[in-house]
Formats: structure tokens, C-alpha cells, sequence
């Protein structure tokens, strides 16, 4: 177990400096859910399906496929319906307020999923492609 844990941190050490920053950047804005968590249900589902069920997934695709690249399979099963919820249900509440730190915090975290979720898909038909090497 721990020589898969050391595969995986030196895959991920060897990945370019943006995407790094990237994913410092998804870890902060999703981790601000816990300041939200006790008043919103919607961000206990952010904390959820991002330290929960995502870091679970990456685990395991990572334990079958020994690739980092495969992760972007994860987040397309995972955030999609996330990202569907917020934008259709959590934003189009009655007592949403955009103009509100909880709201702008949603707005971030809808638009940081549809960043990663774009190149997530990019990354998931090149590798079914072969055109990208896991």
C-alpha cells in the first residue's frame, strides 16, 4: 500500500507546475466548504463529493490503472451531477443571494468544476483514444 501511495505522489510530483497549481487552487476552493457546511446542505455535498467520493475514486482508478491520468474519468462521474445540482437547484433557490460570501464561494466552485471539468473531458477522449499516454 504504501508503494502504491509512493507511485501515485511521484506521478502527481511529475505533472507540469500549472496543473499543480491547479490542483491547489480545486483543494483550496472546495475545502472552504467547511465554512459554509453548517448552514447549507449543498455544501456538505461540495465536501463530500470532493474529499469523500473523488479522493475514494482516485484511489481506486489509480489501484487498477496505476496512471494519475485516469483521474479525469473520476471527476466526469462525480461532478457532473455535482456541478447539474448546484447550477439547477443550489443557485436557482428562492433564498440564494450571489451578492452574498456564500453565494460568490458557489459561483467559484461552479466555475472552477467547469474549468477542470473541460479539460477532465479533453484528457478522458484522448485516453480512450490512445492519443494520450497514461
Amino acid at each position: 500500500m504504501s508503494e502504491l501511495l509512493a507511485q501515485f505522489s511521484a506521478q502527481m510530483d511529475a505533472l507540469p507546475d500549472a496543473v499543480q497549481w491547479w490542483m491547489a487552487w480545486m483543494v483550496l476552493v472546495f475545502a472552504l466548504s467547511i465554512i459554509f457546511s453548517w448552514r447549507h446542505p449543498a455544501a456538505r455535498l461540495v465536501f463530500v463529493t470532493f474529499f469523500v467520493l473523488t479522493l475514494a475514486g482516485a484511489y481506486g482508478q489509480f489501484y487498477f490503472t496505476k496512471s494519475v491520468h485516469w483521474i479525469s474519468g473520476v471527476h466526469l462521474v462525480f461532478w457532473i451531477p455535482l456541478l447539474v445540482y448546484l447550477v439547477a437547484v443550489e443557485m436557482r433557490r428562492a433564498d440564494f443571494q450571489l451578492r452574498s460570501f456564500y453565494g460568490a464561494w458557489i459561483l467559484v466552485v461552479v466555475a472552477t468544476m467547469a474549468v477542470s471539468l473541460a479539460f477532465d473531458a479533453r484528457d478522458a477522449v484522448l485516453l480512450v483514444q490512445g492519443l494520450k499516454h497514461a
